[in-house]
């Protein structure tokens, strides 16, 4: 009898515990997804590094499209930035006009109208950003990555 009674347990124990598990798993899942993200959380996500074989760029991106970015050059010498596109277009209007030059750990402010706009907060995924610069010997390069995020408030 008292056997039958301890089995009982421990299957109850072993069905409770899968079942606990499995709602961690999803809450997990969920969070990390930013199901759970408040208005504070958005807002900070607003701005999204991503880094490339030469480039740190920090990225904001404002609901009206305008697209500010903070370029730390981590090459190996100072490059000449000729482009930036953002989803797969130039930026409009870039301030300042490219080419201009970064020297080797410097940083650069950018910044430029793009083809994308949305809601502040509103969230954008995998968004291609490409820049293309010349080494000191003149030889020609392309960098690329995605930022995701959600949209800033405008600045102007």
């Amino acid at each position: 009898m008292k056997e039958k009674i301890g089995q009982a347990s421990l299957e109850m124990l072993f069905n409770y515990g899968w079942m606990t598990l499995a709602v961690l798993i999803v809450v997990g899942v969920l969070y990390s997804l930013g199901v759970f993200s408040t208005l504070e959380n958005v807002f900070q996500k607003q701005e999204q590094t991503i880094g490339t074989a030469t480039f740190k760029i920090d990225a904001r991106i404002e609901a009206g499209g305008k697209a500010n970015f903070n370029l730390v050059n981590k090459g190996g010498g100072t490059v000449t930035v000729n482009y930036v596109k953002v989803n797969n277009a130039f930026l409009s209007s870039p301030s300042p006009e490219p080419p201009f030059p970064i020297a080797e750990g410097a940083s650069f402010q950018m910044q430029g109208g793009t083809s994308l706009s949305g809601s502040v907060g509103q969230s954008f995924r995998s968004v291609p950003v490409e820049i293309g610069f010349a080494t000191a010997y003149s030889e020609t390069h392309v960098d690329s990555g995605v930022i995701s995020g959600t949209y800033a408030p405008n600045t102007e």
